[in-house]
């Protein structure tokens, strides 16, 4: 009995070392998690830019190795699951060979942990699920570190300096950063591969040449040169000159946030409750405490003995030094940017569990897979996005609501997310492209018309308004789905002149605008209560603080008997006091009399900001959660705050019942800004 149970540990143990069978288990749980939610979300954001840059080889270089793969790719399919797949199947990859790299530096009990943990990273599974480069560019980086590993392991070998060559190449053309990541590391591994002797002088050439490198980028011509040629072969959509901006104290605190990211991923939001922030702390401690402790062993090892240092100095370049060049065009550089150096930190966290006892390796294990389920399932129930996604699917529907079927499409802003996801058969109409007056031309002679707004820059927002205004007064809102920055509206020929009134709730029909950035986490139609009434709260129009902006006209089409008018609003306040007039309401009954009543903030209008806060003729009938926005085009006065925004429901009484045939708002205070999100008849 005895002989026959060491017979089958021998085996078990013999299975458990053969590398095939664990290369085989780690592409299963890999694609297991990569593939579960690969189709959560539509395309959005740069996704799309990646079908350009595919189609149109050569215009972005600095990926040309992915771009050229998902080129022939595009050819056998085009389906959403179809173009990402290839994203994850790099991502697959990226696990066995971080397997091989964990057990080439701390052995096989390292690389059976650096595979684990890797494949169930939300950092890796969110790259592999994205038609984007950076899972390719994770690959490359976690290449060229195995090649140097196998060279420094065996450098006299030709084989060994071959794949070095190789890998470095197919690093080169991966991502703009490869360069950093190249003259970071390839000087490493030539320094040590050198005598001691040698090494300090080698050293100190390769440190001064690196100082003088980018010492270069200082002087303007070369920049102005440099910059000029990112532009030209980067597939970027505008051109814009190079802003630089001073460092500032965000640039250092984006050491850390990539931590968190590299961590958990993009869609753990870390301020929710006390509970969750306890967990996320402790996890950081964790995760912190034992990328010190698996440097210090990789420091030991020959083969690997620079690697954490040098890479946590190119990401310290990276956001130090580069990111104030990027400017507006940029937009900073992210997390996503320095993916190069996730590798790294997920080696040096499986060298630091594996040289800890057994029954502490497995509960730290469990503590990790803990982390990684929990970032996955909020990924998987879309609590937060680190970047805006615009749900396509959901905005498509909007053409098939029209009665003909076929309304006009008008849209301003990128074609491929239209092209991709709405009917192939609408007639299209690029408001990039065409005058106000051929605009207006046009869409007089329509019955339905669906106008599109899917960019994010904030000029091109007037303009669009100015249009949405002009073809509101023929045109009335039938249905709309708005979340920033798309904002789809399906209008519908109006049968008289003025805003029609619903006839069972008394709202009007008011002008709509789209909203700024401010607003991003509000998703629109609402279905909202207010004074027994239903409201269906489809956009907003504002007044403030342009001159432009500070009166709203609103005719109407018809006779409407009320005794006072319902109020949904909010505030953007600046330098505005509780119960200060900040703007008026003129009523122009059906003899012409007017009448003149205050919108007071506090009174009949509040704060975005303060739903909580108690009043009499104000209560909140709207509330939803602002969340920070760290980055680029998400900045804005009040970005790096959270709370609870919401919208506020009041009514202005008369003293007897009118028939209003016009209602006028005008802005008084000298500064912020009112939204008027619904507007009744009572």
């Amino acid at each position: 009995m005895i002989c026959e149970f060491s017979s089958r540990t021998f085996k078990m143990e013999k299975l458990f070392l053969n590398d095939k069978l664990i290369i085989f288990l780690l592409c299963l749980l890999s694609a297991f998690f990569v593939f579960a939610g690969i189709n959560l979300y539509p395309l959005f954001g740069d996704e799309y830019q990646s079908i350009i840059a595919a189609k149109n080889l050569g215009s972005n270089i600095f990926n040309l190795n992915y771009f050229f793969l998902l080129n022939l790719w595009m050819r056998f399919g085009n389906s959403e699951i179809w173009l990402r797949s290839l994203s994850a199947i790099f991502g697959i990859i990226t696990v066995i060979i971080l397997y091989f790299c964990g057990k080439k530096v701390g052995g096989r009990k390292a690389g059976l942990l650096t595979g684990f943990l890797s494949s169930s990273s939300p950092f890796l599974v969110y790259q592999s699920q994205q038609l984007r480069f950076y899972s390719f560019f994770i690959m490359a980086t976690a290449l060229f570190m195995l090649t140097s590993f196998n060279f420094l392991n065996d450098k006299k070998s030709t084989k060994t300096r071959i794949y070095l060559i190789l890998s470095g190449l197919l690093l080169l053309f991966s991502h703009a950063f490869s360069l950093l990541v190249i003259s970071a590391q390839l000087p490493a591994v030539l320094i040590i591969s050198l005598p001691k002797k040698q090494r300090i002088k080698a050293v100190i050439i390769t440190s001064l040449s690196i100082i003088f490198l980018l010492a270069l980028g200082l002087v303007p011509s070369l920049r102005s040169i440099i910059w000029g040629f990112v532009q030209s072969h980067s597939n970027t959509a505008h051109r814009l000159d190079m802003v630089i901006r001073p460092v500032s104290l965000i640039n250092f605190l984006k050491l850390p946030f990539t931590f968190f990211i590299f961590t958990f991923g993009y869609s753990v939001y870390p301020f929710f409750n006390p509970l969750l922030q306890a967990f996320i702390a402790l996890a950081m401690l964790l995760v912190v405490f034992l990328s010190i402790k698996g440097s210090a062993q990789m420091f030991k090892i020959k083969s690997s003995v620079y690697m954490p240092a040098i890479y946590f100095l190119a990401v310290v370049v990276a956001f130090i030094i580069i990111d104030p060049f990027g400017g507006a065009w940029a937009c900073g550089l992210e997390p996503r940017h320095v993916a190069f150096a996730w590798p790294v930190f997920i080696i040096c966290l499986s060298v630091a569990i594996s040289k800890l006892s057994k029954k502490t390796v497995l509960s730290i294990l469990f503590f990790f897979i803990i982390v990684n389920l929990f970032s996955l399932v909020a990924r998987q129930k879309k609590l937060w996005l680190y970047s805006e996604m615009i749900d396509y699917r959901k905005a498509s529907e909007l053409a098939y609501q029209a009665a003909s079927l076929k309304p006009m499409l008008m849209f301003d802003g990128q074609g491929l997310p239209i092209d991709y996801y709405f009917p192939k058969d609408l007639e299209r109409f690029s408001l990039f492209e065409k005058s106000k007056y051929e605009i207006l031309k046009t869409a007089s002679t329509k019955e339905e018309i669906l106008i599109v707004k899917n960019n994010t820059i904030a000029r091109l927002k007037y303009r669009f308004d100015e249009v949405l205004k002009e073809i509101e007064k023929d045109f009335y809102l039938i249905s709309s789905y708005s979340k920033y920055p798309f904002f789809g509206y399906l209008l519908k020929k109006k049968p008289s002149e003025g805003f029609l009134i619903d006839a069972s709730s008394g709202q009007v029909r008011q002008p709509i605008t789209t909203y700024g950035v401010e607003f991003k986490d509000l998703e629109l139609p609402l279905n909202l209560s207010f004074d027994k009434k239903q409201y269906k709260v489809s956009g907003e129009f504002s007044i403030g603080r342009e001159k432009s902006d500070s009166f709203q006209e609103i005719p109407l089409s018809g006779d409407f008997t009320c005794r006072k008018i319902n109020l949904l609003s909010n505030m953007i306040v600046i330098n505005i006091i509780q119960g200060q007039k900040v703007a008026e309401v003129i009523l122009e009954d059906k003899a012409g009399k007017i009448y003149v009543f205050p919108l007071r903030l506090g009174i009949e209008t509040q704060d975005w900001s303060k739903p909580s806060l108690k009043v009499n003729k104000c209560e909140t009938v709207y509330t939803w959660r602002k969340l920070f926005s760290f980055t680029g085009r998400t900045s804005y006065p009040g970005a790096w705050e959270d709370f609870s925004a919401g919208i506020y429901g009041s009514s202005i009484e008369f003293n007897k019942p009118m028939v209003l045939r016009k209602i006028t708002f005008r802005y008084t205070a000298e500064e912020g800004e009112l939204f008027v999100w619904g507007l009744g008849l009572g």
